[in-house]
């Protein structure tokens, strides 16, 4: 039996817990986000196995939760994370060069600190041993389908789907293929 947590970039996730009040941009950081999992985590009295399914910016923060605290994970679904400068498309080059303005703050945040340093955090996903699953949309116009490759170079055992006339919202686009993929992912035994 399996604990499904899904981590998502939108507003207001994990917000709940927070002692603070007001909205700061670095609530947003990722490193703060993983660790504000970990106390969700443990306010709602959550127990291992926990799968984590991390979407879009959410992939980090369940890649980086993961890496950080292996414990709390027995399998890990990556579903087209930013995977920095060398998977971007045109389409987010000229975001993130050029329209940050009316950008939401949260992948405002984001790109100002977090991103140049995706590569020294996607470091430690190297220490990653539990069952991965990496999905990748091939037509996903935010991050090129090399995003799966480099996210399977960090994590070499994890297995790569990539999802056939898909963008970026692969749950939304196909979500029978993703439901499919992912519970025979979650059905799998741990070896």
């Amino acid at each position: 039996m399996f604990l499904l947590v899904l981590v998502s970039g939108r507003p207001g996730l994990l917000a709940g817990i927070s002692d603070t009040t007001g909205f700061k941009d670095d609530s947003y950081f990722v490193y703060k986000v993983v660790d504000v999992l970990k106390e969700f985590i443990h306010a709602l009295d959550l127990v291992s196995p926990l799968c984590l399914i991390g979407i879009s910016y959410g992939g980090a923060i369940a890649s980086l939760f993961t890496a950080k605290y292996p414990q709390y994970v027995n399998r890990l679904a990556i579903l087209a994370a930013p995977a920095g400068e060398t998977c971007e498309t045109e389409v987010f080059q000229t975001v993130r060069d050029g329209f940050k303005i009316i950008i939401v703050v949260v992948l405002n945040a984001l790109l100002s600190f977090d991103y140049p340093k995706l590569d020294d955090y996607y470091s430690t996903l190297k220490t990653i041993k539990c069952p991965t699953v990496i999905l990748w949309g091939s037509e996903d116009k935010l991050f090129t389908c090399n995003g799966a490759r480099y996210f399977h170079n960090l994590i070499p055992h994890a297995e790569v789907h990539i999802i056939p006339n898909c963008g970026h919202l692969m749950a939304d686009e196909q979500p029978e293929q993703i439901a499919t993929i992912l519970t025979q992912f979650m059905g799998n035994k741990q070896e």
